[in-house]
C-alpha cells in the first residue's frame, strides 16, 4: 500500500490582525506625565486612541509589550 500526504502550510501575510499591547507616556500641559497601555493593531492605532482618550495632552510611543 502507497499513502500519498500533501502536507501544505498556510501562512497569513497580514500579521498585524491581532491587537497588541502598547505603552505610551501621556503627559497633560504642566503636569508629570504617566505611562499607559493601549491596544491596538499598530502601534499608531494605539497612538490615536490614547490621543482621543487624553484630548490635549502629548503622546509618546514608548514599546510594544
Amino acid at each position: 500500500m502507497t499513502y500519498f500526504f500533501s502536507h501544505s502550510t498556510v501562512t497569513s501575510d497580514d500579521k498585524k490582525l491581532t491587537p497588541k499591547l502598547h505603552l505610551l507616556w501621556v503627559c497633560p500641559p504642566k503636569k508629570n506625565g504617566r505611562n499607559m497601555r493601549y491596544w491596538g493593531k499598530t502601534k499608531k492605532e494605539a497612538w490615536q486612541k490614547a490621543k482621543d482618550a487624553n484630548p490635549g495632552c502629548d503622546v509618546l510611543w514608548k514599546k510594544e509589550l
